[in-house]
């Protein structure tokens, strides 16, 4: 795979970043030559271009186009071989490759909001093996970036919303932001017990003991296992004796 990655990189430095603009695009000849003219040194329009330039451009249009297109299509499929090798690390839980070879993919498809979440995902549990304080807090820092990140590209994604309300609560210990995110999981899906019971636990932590006891109405309403309701009771029994 990495020697594959890199016979890729070669054969873009040889294209330029002109071609990977056009490929991106997938222009028509005319369209690949007015991208060319903005990447020039001095970037200029067609109508003021002269005919020496624009035949030139035009050259290497057609003599690259279809190789842009090849090193393109070969660039997603390395994205893929690296997210199915870092899912299958992260089956294996090795965390720490996994998390190497999602941001791997994060560099080629970088608005790809999936990507970002399993960063977050690998990056917060490669950080309960740091046996140093500052390893850790830059994992814990990395999930959470990764996770802001996911929810940028897309707003309504509940996983991530979820995971960072659980990484604020319960890692960094900032149950008001934790509060934000779990609100933002639950608007999302109205019945996501496990979303509720993170709400509950910050509302609890931020000394809101009403709304927390409610919360956990709606984890014992929700809980799909027997399990999650009784604990659900056993801490709503608690904070109602407080």
């Amino acid at each position: 795979m990495q020697a594959k990655a890199i016979s890729i990189v070669r054969a873009i430095l040889l294209l330029g970043s002109a071609g990977l603009m056009l490929a991106a695009c997938r222009p028509e000849r005319d369209g690949a030559v007015d991208r060319l003219l903005m990447t020039e040194p001095e970037a200029i329009e067609r109508s003021e271009a002269d005919r020496a330039t624009i035949r030139e451009l035009e050259q290497d249009v057609d003599r690259y186009l279809d190789e842009v297109e090849s090193t393109l299509r070969a660039l997603g499929n390395l994205a893929n071989a690296h997210r199915l090798l870092a899912m299958r690390l992260l089956d294996q839980r090795m965390y720490g490759p996994a998390l190497e070879q999602f941001v791997h993919a994060s560099e080629i498809q970088s608005e790809n909001p999936t990507i970002f979440y399993y960063i977050g995902v690998s990056a917060g549990l490669h950080a309960q093996a740091a046996t140093v304080a500052a390893e850790r807090e830059a994992r814990l820092d990395h999930a959470e970036r990764a996770y802001r990140r996911a929810l940028e590209l897309r707003p309504r994604y509940t996983a991530a919303a979820y995971a960072l309300s659980v990484l604020l609560a319960f890692e960094l210990d900032r149950p008001e932001d934790a509060l934000v995110y779990a609100d933002r999981a639950v608007e999302s899906q109205p019945r996501n017990d496990r979303a509720h019971a993170v709400r509950a636990y910050a509302l609890a932590t931020l000394g809101r003991v009403e709304e927390a006891v409610r919360a956990y109405d709606q984890v014992i309403e929700h809980a799909v296992d027997n399990e999650t309701r009784d604990r659900a009771r056993a801490l709503q029994m608690e904070l109602r004796s407080q």
